[in-house]
């Protein structure tokens, strides 16, 4: 077991687009959570960071370590926790469509009233 050595992970710089969100293990005062970006074209990992709760500041990081490492964000889609979004700078972002779907049942329900 001492001697296992992961494998290291080769990145090829390149255009990317990507999803980023943070997983929390336990309950959330437990404060143990990864963020992970991955980039949905390619299907790898790209970056990842493990946090104690889902602020900006680490989004940012992980996209200041990605173009240090050359690689151009042409966008990326988030569950648009509040600020989150600025963290990406001018790169174009989208709100996930199964959270877009949580909002809107949120404020109208799932069966709204409609006018006859």
């Amino acid at each position: 077991m001492d001697a296992f050595e992961p494998e290291a992970r080769v990145l090829n710089p390149s255009d990317i687009s990507i999803v980023a969100d943070a997983t929390f293990y336990g309950k959330k005062s437990d404060r143990l959570a990864t963020l992970v970006f991955k980039d949905i074209v390619n299907d790898k990992i790209v970056a990842c960071k493990h946090i104690d709760t889902e602020i900006s500041n680490d989004y940012k990081q992980l996209v200041e370590e990605l173009t240090q490492h050359v690689f151009v964000i042409q966008g990326v889609t988030i569950d648009c926790k509040q600020g989150v979004a600025k963290a990406f700078g001018e790169i174009r972002v989208q709100m996930c469509h199964f959270h877009q779907i949580g909002f809107v049942k949120h404020y109208l329900g799932s069966r709204p009233k409609l006018e006859p």
